[in-house]
């Protein structure tokens, strides 16, 4: 029900996980703290899919964006303005009950994920979009939009999550401490919910941006989160 065509209505919710339990699974499950936050969104989506009655025939999948031109990479400064990104694509691995299971499918999806991204490089879909001439790809994009095509098809991929590691110890702003650190990602055509997570502190804060009519209730993902990751905590004590 996420994956449709989009308006421009959206909502919103925010939350934060404690960062110190995503850490000891990370650690015991030799993963990485991104796919962790991964596992976290996939058996969320999979509950509220699950809850409507609309268990998917196969797992769901992730677009990640990853940093095409790190700061500061080849010996160069750090870059002044704009974003430069690429994609990953992961699977989530929601045919999978147990947490942690999931988790290991999600480690291996990701390292796959890895290996085709440096196969191809990460400038290719910059290098794609560059054939594309702009006028005739603005028109056919209105049109796919304005006609709600995305409702027609499989989309490519069903959610977007976007990590990134924030300071450990608190800023301050004009002499007032920054307590949470959020921030905002776009829905797309087809693929209408976007989290994005900062690690700040001892918390990882969510923002889950959503087209309002491909789901209402965004706060369902950061609270199906908050409870699959005590499921993967008393895994792990057990």
């Amino acid at each position: 029900s996420f994956n449709r065509s989009i308006t421009a209505a959206r909502a919103v919710a925010t939350g934060s996980l404690p960062l110190e339990p995503m850490l000891r699974v990370k650690r015991a499950a030799g993963a990485t703290l991104n796919e962790v936050l991964l596992t976290l969104v996939g058996g969320a989506l999979a509950r509220i899919l699950a809850e409507a009655g609309e268990e998917p025939d196969r797992s769901l999948t992730a677009s990640v964006p990853v940093a095409a031109d790190p700061a500061g990479a080849g010996g160069e400064g750090p870059r002044l303005s704009g974003n430069k990104v690429s994609n990953l694509f992961v699977s989530l691995h929601t045919e999978l009950e147990d947490p942690l299971e999931r988790l290991a499918a999600v480690h291996r999806s990701m390292a796959g994920a890895k290996q085709l991204h440096e196969a191809s490089g990460a400038e290719l879909m910059e290098l794609m979009l560059g054939y594309t001439p702009p006028k005739p790809y603005e028109w056919a994009m209105n049109r796919y939009s304005g006609l709600d095509v995305a409702d027609l098809h499989r989309a490519p991929v069903n959610v977007i999550v976007s990590s990134v590691p924030g300071p450990r110890e608190h800023l301050w702003v004009a002499g007032a401490r920054l307590v949470e650190f959020f921030s905002a990602g776009p829905v797309l055509e087809g693929i209408g919910i976007n989290v994005t997570a900062w690690s700040y502190v001892d918390s990882m804060d969510l923002m889950v941006v959503t087209c309002a009519r491909a789901m209402g209730e965004p706060s369902r993902v950061t609270a199906g989160m908050a409870a699959v990751l005590e499921d993967m905590a008393a895994a792990l004590r057990s």
